[in-house]
């Protein structure tokens, strides 16, 4: 049961700190079965091809601004044609943005209420 702010301002950066580990977790799981289903001319060192490919942008000039070069703006459209395991990545990768900020924010607010109790002791 959570009696005060500061107690609940740990149990919100305890819940978004897992939340951010677990979807970590299902990230290295979907990498690593793109990978292990990749043929082997199609390894990159370990890393993810496919991925790599989706994000890569050129930058065309100031008034071009940037473009992706493997596609036309449509990185899951490429990903499904290529590899459903690095389409799941980035759509986990996707997922994850709002909770990294929520967990952001929840260390913000700790950070806060530790550095003002620490005020307070001394």
């Amino acid at each position: 049961m959570v009696v005060n702010k500061t107690e609940l301002a740990l149990v919100e950066w305890y819940r978004a700190k897992a939340a951010v580990a677990a979807m970590d977790k299902q990230i290295g799981e979907a990498l690593s079965d793109s990978l292990m289903a990749a043929p082997d001319g199609d390894k990159w060192e370990g890393r993810n091809k496919w991925l790599k490919l989706a994000y890569e942008q050129k930058y065309a000039g100031p008034y071009e601004g940037w473009y992706y070069v493997n596609h036309e703006d449509d990185i899951e459209g490429f990903l499904a044609e290529n590899c459903p395991h690095a389409l799941r990545a980035h759509q986990l990768i996707q997922e994850r943005k709002p909770m990294r900020k929520a967990l952001g924010a929840a260390k913000r607010r700790v950070s806060l209420i530790a550095n003002r109790l620490a005020k307070e002791a001394a």
